[in-house]
Order: C-alpha cells, then sequence, then structure tokens
C-alpha cells in the first residue's frame, strides 16, 4: 500500500509536465480509496491548466474537487474565475463566485478585482459597478488594483474628472499609487 504523499507527489509530478489525463487517474484513484487530498495538490493542476489555456479542464477539474470533499478555498475559486474572465465568460464568473459565496467561500479583492478587469476589457461600466456595489455590499474594500480599474475605465469613456476623483478617494483612504496609478 503506497502512502498519500507519494500518490500527491505522482499526482503533481504529472500535472507539471502537461499530463492532465494521468494526474486525473491518480486523482480518482486517491478518491476511491479514501486517502486525503490536498488543495494545494489540487490548486498546481487548476494553474496548470490555466496556463495552458484548457479552462473547461480547469472548470471540470474544479467540480471534480467539489464533488470529491477537496476543502475549496478563495484560492482555487480565483483561478478558476480568472481562466473563465479571460475567456471573456464574466457571467460563468460570477455565478461560480455566487454560488461559492453561499457555501462559505467568501471571495477577496483580488477575486472580484479579475471581473472588474475583464468587465473594463469590455468597457462594461455597468458590469463595473455591479461588482463594485457586490464588494461594498460584501464588506471587500477596494485596493489599489480596483482603483486602477476604475480609474483605467473612467479614462477609456473620457471622463478625466471621475478618474482624478476615484485618485484623491484612493489617497484619502490611505492607498498609496505608484507607477501604474
Amino acid at each position: 500500500e503506497f502512502s498519500e504523499t507519494l500518490f500527491d507527489l505522482v499526482f503533481r509530478v504529472y500535472v507539471d509536465n502537461g499530463m492532465f489525463e494521468e494526474g486525473l487517474k491518480v486523482f480518482d484513484y486517491m478518491v476511491e480509496k479514501g486517502l486525503s487530498i490536498d488543495e494545494r495538490s489540487c490548486i498546481v493542476f487548476l494553474v496548470a491548466a490555466k496556463k495552458r489555456r484548457k479552462i473547461d479542464l480547469c472548470l471540470d477539474f474544479f467540480r471534480r474537487m467539489v464533488d470529491s470533499g477537496v476543502r475549496i478555498t478563495v484560492y482555487s475559486l480565483t483561478i478558476v474565475v480568472e481562466g473563465l474572465c479571460r475567456r471573456g465568460e464574466v457571467e460563468k464568473s460570477r455565478k461560480l463566485i455566487k454560488d461559492f459565496s453561499r457555501k462559505g467561500i467568501k471571495p477577496e479583492a483580488y477575486t472580484y478585482n479579475t471581473i472588474i478587469n475583464a468587465y473594463v476589457k469590455q468597457r462594461d461600466f455597468s458590469g463595473v459597478k455591479e461588482i463594485l456595489k457586490v464588494m461594498k455590499k460584501n464588506g471587500v474594500a477596494y485596493d489599489k488594483v480596483t482603483y486602477t480599474h476604475m480609474m483605467d475605465l473612467s479614462i477609456k469613456n473620457g471622463k478625466m474628472v471621475d478618474a482624478e476623483k476615484l485618485f484623491d478617494e484612493m489617497r484619502e483612504r490611505g492607498i498609496e499609487s505608484d507607477i501604474y496609478v
């Protein structure tokens, strides 16, 4: 009988080398045998799939993680959200966040910023506003990246005065600007 550590190592080696099917077989074997599966190992799979633009595989594996009882955190969720947003599936990302928020996984500013960035790329001002309302409602503070995205969208829409107000608000909240802001 092999140890969980050995299976975890084999799983990671397969995934690191882009051998996803083999990695999935190891994952399924671990689930079948009742072996403990660490979320960090699963994150390796999600990141590798996302980097190779295999977003469907990433999403399917995330569902497998959930179904097999792997303890999910905001980090796994955010990786999947990033992949979906890069592919332009912002609404699917929002639904995923909403579903997992109900399960107690609270998105962080970084998670929301991923969606805001996707909306900015689409020049969807109303989408950005919706996410900002959700952040406020959920008590997630805007960070430098949030403000940068909001200013970027304001500038793209020819609203320089709004961008300046956002910059001032950011500074008033003690968030320092950098070369990007």
